[in-house]
């Protein structure tokens, strides 16, 4: 599945998703979003992957849509320049939906610059780590478009997301951090050991619970507490009936050892 413009690296468990456009700032163009696009999807339904490390070569995680394709959707230039299919549908929230879809537990390793579509991408992740030099931003108002109004809010709230459009300004990694965007900041030489490590860790656990997890955590979005609440009963029963490792972890806590996860 490598190409040239994305890098895909399994190690053991690990699947290590690197976004290669780096003198571009790893921005989406018809190429690199439908390979990405087509990647996540195959990943999703591959049984040797647990866990999914996704990145960015160079100074950028993902700089958003390439501005040379958002001027094609205007029509002003070739519709072949842009980061969408020949409907015209655009590649990122695809991306996303897969990236939320997918059964294996996603890492977002933040290494740089993200921003727009980039980071609708990075908001789909379960987890996001970034470097000490990276920053975010919305960015789309200052091109006179319009966006990162589905996910972002669902990680920081409409309040945060809303200034964040209207403001068009970057922030950094601490304030990020503060506000519960990235989980962790790292030195940028230390970030993808630590996003890895902590990969790892996710592929040796109860995997197939991580994905019943997540299809619960999209059924239940808009449902009401007392709703989602009751509806954990089918998740409970969903992950007996389907799990294997259900009863490996209650019966290694019984004989004192720790459990030894195959992720079905």
């Amino acid at each position: 599945m490598t190409s040239e413009v994305l890098i895909v690296e399994d190690r053991g468990p690990i699947r290590v998703i690197t976004l290669n456009r780096p003198e571009r700032g790893n921005s989406l163009d018809a190429r690199l979003g439908k390979a990405l696009l087509e990647t996540v999807r195959e990943t999703a339904h591959s049984h040797s992957v647990r866990a999914v490390l996704l990145t960015g070569a160079g100074r950028s995680f993902c700089s958003g849509d390439d501005i040379a394709g958002v001027l094609a959707l205007t029509g002003a230039e070739d519709l072949s320049a842009a980061a969408a299919d020949e409907s015209g549908q655009f590649y990122y929230p695809l991306i996303c939906s897969a990236l939320r879809a997918a059964p294996q537990p996603v890492v977002a390793a933040i290494n740089g610059t993200v921003a727009g579509a980039g980071l609708e991408i990075a908001c789909a992740a379960d987890l996001r780590l970034c470097s000490d030099t990276a920053r975010f931003g919305v960015k789309v108002l200052s091109i006179g478009h319009a966006g990162c109004a589905a996910l972002l809010p669902r990680v920081i709230g409409w309040p945060r997301a809303t200034e964040l459009f209207l403001t068009s300004r970057w922030m950094d990694a601490a304030e990020t951090h503060r506000i519960g965007l990235v989980s962790s900041v790292h030195a940028e030489t230390e970030l993808v050991p630590h996003a890895l490590a902590l990969a790892a860790d996710l592929a040796r656990s109860a995997t197939g619970a991580i994905g019943c997890y997540k299809s619960f955590r999209a059924q239940t979005e808009h449902q009401s507490a007392d709703q989602a609440v009751l509806s954990q009963q089918q998740l409970h029963e969903t992950v007996l009936a389907n799990v294997d490792d259900a009863s490996e972890g209650p019966r290694a806590r019984i004989e004192r050892r720790q459990p030894r996860f195959t992720g079905r």
